[in-house]
């Protein structure tokens, strides 16, 4: 079996050798669509074996990448672009694709991957794509934000990922990518005002490296408007993460609100709608709320890795160790200050019930102090939790009580 490789480049020098380097041992026919590049990115192409061809840009991606493809003579086709590296989990061989690619069902024509956008080092975001195809079962469409249109059923290789750096810019890197992005995609829905796929990556578009929230909120609660006009399965739920975020950051939480009820009855257990909730809630000071966020989020985020084959186009943000540090640590201060509300409840009904049983609930509540005397004489954390959820009790007594034990409407 072979596997060809192909790519569309022009002006890669400085991303070009990570991402061939790491696709080396799949020892692939190697294809790359050069658009005019005027630096050496043809050269290190060469060096590592590709077959060159080349094609003026004509301001469409799909275009070019249907050209590379044209060229590719393997069993199956690999696209990757040059600000991305391919990444086998636990240091696997590269044989291992190799080998599940021979196994793949007769009607399965494609290959999903979970691709992760680096930033400064760190995971930004999370999407899982179709990125490995029969050749010929194929054909990409639009002009930016390309899209595979392939029949027949899909696969999700679980023993690597694509990291993608196409977002880690410098300042006059961001701005070229904002003009060439944002561009291409308004002339596109001007070419077609139904192309709600440009529409949403244009609200992505200005709301992260264009910077220009306002604007992106307008075309994202556009988007949202044309839901009824949409096939089955085409409206990415993402907006909604995309306008409860951007009204938080407006400190509009009022309309944060507004689209944050409505995305969680929607898709009420999704991740970063989940940790929204938590923020929302830390930002109104509402302790319900950021029990209710926290408890949500922890069990999204098991729940996550188990469905995140069937995630299809949807990005996620908040699939991180350290934000489920954050949630765990906010729902334990939940409980510790519903539990010092509930204990001095006890206390103060304590003259009213039997001698006997006052005595031995006394006696409970001494014997649990000493013997958990330790974790919260050693552990800062838990101390300063407790010490909180006494402050917090101490507050909230001052509103009725029956209000600690539901729901704050924050609207």
């Amino acid at each position: 079996m072979l596997l060809s490789i192909a790519m569309m480049v022009r002006n890669e020098e400085k991303n070009l050798p990570r991402c061939l380097e790491s696709v080396k041992g799949l020892n692939a026919e190697l294809i790359v669509v050069d658009t005019g590049s005027l630096d050496q990115t043809i050269k290190i192409a060469k060096d590592y074996g590709a077959k060159v061809y080349y094609h003026p840009w004509e301001n469409n991606f799909a275009k070019h990448r249907n050209q590379s493809f044209s060229y590719a003579t393997g069993d199956w086709i690999l696209q990757i672009d040059a600000d991305e590296e391919l990444v086998f989990y636990h240091n696997r061989a590269p044989r291992i694709l190799l080998e599940f690619l021979e196994q793949v069902r007769s009607d399965m024509n494609a290959i999903g991957l979970t691709c992760t956008d680096i930033e400064n080092g760190k995971t930004v975001t999370d999407i899982q794509l179709a990125r490995i195809f029969r050749r010929g079962k194929v054909t990409y469409k639009r002009k930016i934000h390309n899209e595979p249109v392939f029949e027949g059923l899909i696969g999700i290789f679980p023993f690597g990922k694509l990291n993608h750096y196409g977002y880690d810019l410098d300042p006059l890197e961001k701005k070229r990518k904002e003009k060439r992005t944002v561009g291409l995609l308004k002339e596109s829905l001007e070419e077609n005002s139904r192309d709600y796929d440009s529409m949403f990556y244009l609200a992505q578009a200005l709301a992260s490296y264009a910077d220009k929230r306002e604007e992106s909120i307008e075309w994202a609660e556009k988007y949202v408007k044309h839901r009824p006009n949409m096939k089955k399965g085409k409206f990415n739920e993402s907006i909604y993460y995309m306008l409860v975020t951007s009204y938080m950051k407006n400190n509009d939480m009022i309309k944060c609100w507004k689209w944050l009820e409505v995305a969680l009855k929607e898709v009420p257990g999704d991740l970063d709608l989940n940790m929204a909730l938590l923020r929302y809630g830390m930002m109104t000071e509402n302790q319900n709320l950021i029990g209710a966020g926290a408890r949500a989020f922890i069990t999204a985020y098991r729940d996550f890795e188990e469905g995140r084959s069937k995630k299809g186009g949807r990005f996620t943000f908040n699939y991180k160790e350290d934000y489920l540090a954050v949630a765990i640590f906010h729902l334990a201060l939940t409980y510790l200050q519903h539990s010092v509300i509930e204990l001095t409840n006890l206390w103060d009904i304590m003259p009213k019930i039997p001698e006997k049983l006052a005595g031995e609930l006394q006696q409970g509540l001494k014997d649990w102090f000493e013997k958990n005397e330790t974790i919260f004489k050693y552990n800062d954390t838990l101390l300063q939790a407790s010490k909180t959820a006494q402050t917090l009790y101490t507050i909230n007594q001052k509103s009725d009580k029956s209000r600690l034990r539901t729901a704050v409407n924050p609207r």
